[in-house]
C-alpha cells in the first residue's frame, strides 16, 4: 500500500507492507513519525523516491537515507542507496531487467503501457510489481500550473504555493486530469483510476509478484469494500467511466 507521510493506514489486514510516497523537501519530522507508526503497526516500511532531484536537495536525501527502509521504490539514481533493496520504478523502470542487474536492483514495478504478454517474458529476468489501484501519473513539470491564470497564489518567496492546490485539466473529450500544485512542481494524474482487481489471477499466472494499491484515489465505497475485503472488494467496482486497466490487454496504439 501507497501513502504519503501523514494518511492514515486503512485496510492494514489485506496489506504486508507500507511504501511511504515521498515528494522532495518533504518534512523530515513527518517523515520519520509516518515511518515510526507503519513499524509500530507491524508492517514493513518501504519508501518510494522523488523522480527529480537537485542538488539542493542532498540534505534532505541524506536525512532520508539514515532511517531503516526495507524496500526502496527507485525513480532517481540518488535513492538506490536508501535501502538495502530496491526496485526501479518510472522513469528508471524504463531500463528494465538488464538495468535492474547492473544497478543492484532487485525487481521493477511494471510500466503502465505494458501488457500481460510483456509482464510475463519481464517476470522471467526479474521481480515484477505493478499497480492494482490507483492513478497514474502522467507528467511532472517543475512549472507552477494555474500561477499566470491566478488559480494558485502567488508565493512569497520561492517556486510554488506554501500548501498543494488541486486543480483540474479536462480535454477535448471531456475527461478530467486531476493536478497537483505543490512548491516547485505540479503533477498531472490520468483522468481514470487504473483498477486491475478484477485481473489478479492474470497477474500471478504472468509471473508479477507484488501487488500496489494508493488508498486516496479510492472513493469511500471503495475505502470500505477494501478494508472489509481487500483487493477482491476493489474487483466489484467496473465503471468504465471512472477505472482503465490501462494497456494490459491491449497495448499502445
Amino acid at each position: 500500500m501507497r501513502l504519503r507521510p501523514g494518511e492514515e493506514l486503512v485496510g492494514a489486514a489485506h496489506i504486508d507492507a507500507v511504501c511511504l510516497d515521498l515528494r522532495a523537501g518533504d518534512d523530515l519530522g513527518l517523515v520519520s513519525r509516518a515511518h515510526d507508526a507503519v513499524l509500530a503497526a507491524g508492517l514493513a516500511v518501504r519508501v518510494r523516491s522523488p523522480e527529480v532531484l537537485f542538488d539542493t536537495d542532498r540534505d534532505w536525501t541524506a536525512a532520508i537515507a539514515t532511517l531503516d527502509w526495507e524496500v526502496v521504490y527507485a525513480r532517481h539514481v540518488a535513492a538506490l542507496g536508501w535501502a538495502a533493496a530496491a526496485r526501479l520504478e518510472y522513469p528508471l523502470q524504463g531500463l528494465h531487467a538488464g538495468a535492474a542487474v547492473v544497478l543492484g536492483a532487485a525487481g521493477v514495478v511494471a510500466a503502465p503501457e505494458q501488457t500481460l504478454d510483456e509482464l510475463s517474458r519481464l517476470t522471467t529476468a526479474t521481480a515484477v510489481e505493478s499497480l492494482v489501484f490507483g492513478r497514474e501519473q502522467v507528467l511532472v513539470s517543475r512549472d507552477t500550473l494555474g500561477l499566470a491564470e491566478g488559480l494558485v497564489v502567488p508565493p512569497a518567496r520561492g517556486r510554488g504555493p506554501a500548501a498543494p492546490v488541486a486543480l483540474t485539466l479536462t480535454d477535448a473529450r471531456g475527461y478530467a486530469f486531476p493536478v497537483m500544485v505543490a512548491a516547485g512542481e505540479t503533477r498531472v494524474f490520468n483522468a481514470r483510476v487504473t483498477n486491475l482487481c478484477g485481473h489478479l489471477a492474470e497477474l500471478t499466472t504472468a509471473g508479477v509478484r507484488g501487488l500496489l494499491v494508493v488508498p486516496s484515489d479510492m472513493r469511500e465505497a471503495e475505502r470500505r469494500a477494501f478494508f472489509r475485503d481487500g483487493l477482491a472488494g476493489l474487483a466489484a467496482f467496473d465503471d468504465r467511466e471512472r477505472f482503465t486497466t490501462g494497456h494490459l490487454f491491449r497495448g499502445v496504439a
